[in-house]
């Protein structure tokens, strides 16, 4: 989507890990993880640590205890304009 015209991305960053995660044990007993297969955007960039948002809303514990949706409301406020 971020690659899309007319598109503004509001949230947080997203968690990323799209690139088919690899664990497994060394002889050693140590654990390795890692991207099989790491993903990149339209640009080559990678996108395993998440895809930043063109304009970042956090809910806050006001908000959630109020029972309103942050997120939501930005985006209306954001529609309207």
């Amino acid at each position: 989507m971020k690659e899309c015209p007319l598109v503004t991305i509001m949230g947080d960053r997203t968690g990323g890990g799209s690139g088919l995660p690899f664990s497994s044990e060394l002889p050693n007993g140590w654990s390795v993880r890692f991207s099989a297969c790491p993903m990149y955007d339209a640009g080559m960039n990678q996108i395993e640590f998440g895809i930043k948002p063109d304009t970042c809303v956090s809910l806050t514990q006001e908000d959630l205890a109020r029972n309103k949706d942050t997120m939501i409301e930005a985006a209306r406020e954001f529609l309207k304009r």
